[in-house]
């Protein structure tokens, strides 16, 4: 709680689009995620996907989603030509 009895409310920074236009920031997310807090910030996904700056998604080597999961959540949104595949290069 802020001093004024306001939640606090976290935004990330935003951006420029790719044609120039300002992007304002999104909330920041929490998930009780086994026991610990993981912070995710949720990208609406408006263009379409023949407008897509996104060519192909790169997992972490410990990342727990699978693979089909994340084709089908893109596919949802008709991005069906995304590459998507778990990195095989450990974490120092």
């Amino acid at each position: 709680m802020s001093p004024n009895g306001k939640n606090f409310q976290f935004l990330d920074c935003g951006g420029i689009g790719l044609n120039g236009t300002a992007i304002p920031g999104e909330k920041v997310l929490f998930t009780n995620n086994s026991n610990f807090l993981t912070v995710h910030v949720d990208i609406p996904l408006s263009l379409s996907a023949h407008q897509s700056p996104i060519m192909d998604v790169m997992l972490g080597p410990k990342n727990r989603n699978n693979l089909g999961n994340i084709f089908l959540y893109l596919g949802g949104y008709g991005f069906t030509e995304i590459k998507v595949q778990t990195s095989g290069i450990p974490y120092r």
